[in-house]
């Protein structure tokens, strides 16, 4: 067996003991840490083929690790060490880029079979890597030669396309003008489109705005949308000439369901804590009906008919009451549309106002608004921005439930290209130590069963979306304040791509 360098990140000395020695038994070599900082540590000084890292460290998740490295090298594959069984662990840890997990305790042969199967995957991603690049290379040498070569030498070309046709990714080259060289099967079926309508032309009919690498939202042939991540390299000859372009491109459909699911899924146990809330304000309503329609009864017994209709006429109210909060507890638990634009940040804030008023949530809340600056617009997907603040106003409304001074500020003001959100409570606050572990998926400060944990993860993720961050400053028996920055719509700022191919 090839000796490997396998990098092992866990602050449990005898989890490092086990795993270190097992793996040299196999002719693997270790290298060890016992924090996350010595994990990126490690990895700024050396290249490793896997890594197996715990979720749960003292100065930061492995998770957070996991994610600055996959930054810097995308073809390193990662196994979590966790003893957490549950699906929202998977998720985060696939957001991450995770791509196996180890269930703690482990036996050998479990620790074995992982590392086995990250190694084969570690060797098919180099392998793809290396021979995408050299498939493209000799590509562009032969297509430059075809005039002047004979019939052995389309044959070899003939070759080479149905290697580049299998290739799991969507392959597209240009020359150095951006028109269109390869179009292979795998972007035909992304795309939706025969490579014989794209070869020849620009590459901005597909793409719109050519972008090296990140994030895009491009457009099938029949019209739906999808999202894409694009990889891009430029091809270099002999003489270190620019000759061509390659773009690699994966279908992120299935990851973004994954995304959309979790965040669903907070929507609907964020409705489920604030369910007693909910029946209690449904409760005084429907007495109200209740009562009215047995005393209009009782006077339709007596024959008075005056005095059953006015008495019918104090039902309709209440009733009107009761469709609304059922309107808006449908609104809540509804799944979102997955549409990004321009947003009207106050206009959105007193529409999630209006909406978790009813329902009890910020009732008893004295609401403090400070607008500066009304006319403010940011650019993402309004469902999910909503997602984000109707969580800091419901953990803010939960936090002040003790306490006898109950009032709640909503901020909105422009600083430079930035706008501004702030959700101020006056609640029983955070202790400093603890500011950086509310961050943590399935960390919570709020008592059991009354919270996943994952609310200010999600919070996070959509924000990092939209090159947005956000802050927290609170103090012990004061309050606590979470700050969003959001690029203004309009300014110099990243935004997602919108391409379609016009046929």
């Amino acid at each position: 067996m090839l000796s490997t360098k396998i990098l092992v990140v866990d602050d449990e000395v005898l989890i490092r003991k086990f795993v270190k020695h097992a793996l040299e038994q196999q002719g693997h070599e270790v290298v060890v840490g016992c924090s996350a900082e010595d994990g990126l540590l490690a990895f700024e000084q050396d290249i490793f083929d896997v890594i197996l890292t715990d979720v749960k460290m003292v100065d930061m998740d492995g998770l957070e690790m996991l994610r600055q490295i996959r930054k810097r090298d995308k073809t390193v594959v990662t196994v979590v060490m966790t003893a957490m069984r549950d699906q929202q662990t998977a998720v985060s840890a696939l957001e991450c880029g995770a791509f196996d997990f180890l269930i703690k305790p482990f036996t050998l042969d479990e620790l074995y079979e992982h590392v086995d199967h990250a190694l084969t995957e570690r060797n098919s991603i180099v392998e793809n890597h290396q021979l995408i690049g050299d498939l493209m290379q000799t590509r562009t040498v032969l297509q430059r030669q075809l005039l002047e070569q004979d019939e052995k030498l389309v044959q070899t070309e003939s070759y080479l396309n149905h290697l580049i046709d299998a290739a799991p990714f969507g392959i597209i080259s240009t020359d150095r003008e951006g028109i269109v060289l390869t179009f292979n099967d795998k972007a035909e079926q992304m795309y939706g489109y025969m490579s014989k309508e794209i070869l020849g032309r620009s590459l901005t009919k597909v793409f719109g705005e050519i972008i090296d690498i990140g994030y895009a939202t491009h457009q099938r042939k029949e019209g739906s949308e999808f999202p894409v991540l694009i990889h891009r390299q430029d091809i270099i000859n002999d003489l270190a000439e620019e000759i061509a372009h390659l773009y690699v491109l994966e279908d992120q459909s299935e990851r973004e369901m994954l995304q959309a699911q979790l965040f669903q899924a907070e929507r609907l146990s964020m409705l489920g804590q604030m369910a007693p809330r909910i029946a209690h304000e449904f409760k005084t309503p429907l007495q109200l009906v209740l009562g009215n329609a047995e005393l209009a009864q009782a006077w339709l017994e007596q024959d008075n008919i005056q005095s059953a209709l006015d008495t019918l006429n104090r039902i309709f109210p209440a009733a009107q009451e009761l469709i609304y909060m059922v309107q808006q507890m449908t609104n809540l638990g509804r799944p979102e549309k997955n549409r990004q634009e321009s947003i009207d940040v106050v206009g959105t804030l007193e529409q999630l106002l209006d909406t978790l008023r009813p329902l009890g949530v910020i009732k008893y809340c004295k609401i403090k608004r400070e607008y500066s600056s009304k006319g403010a617009r940011i650019f993402g997907n309004q469902s999910q921005i909503e997602q984000a603040v109707r969580n800091l106003i419901v953990n803010a409304a939960q936090a002040m439930e003790s306490s006898a001074k109950k009032e709640l500020t909503i901020g909105v003001r422009k600083e430079g290209d930035k706008v501004c959100v702030t959700v101020t409570d006056t609640g029983h606050g955070i202790p400093k130590a603890k500011l950086e572990e509310i961050f943590e998926p399935f960390y919570s400060t709020k008592p059991e069963g009354k919270g996943t944990g994952l609310g200010l993860v999600i919070v996070r993720t959509m924000l990092k979306r939209y090159h947005a961050d956000i802050y927290v400053d609170s103090e012990e028996g004061i309050g606590t304040t979470f700050r969003l920055e959001f690029p203004i719509y309009g300014a110099d700022m990243p935004q997602p791509v919108i391409a379609q191919v016009n046929a």
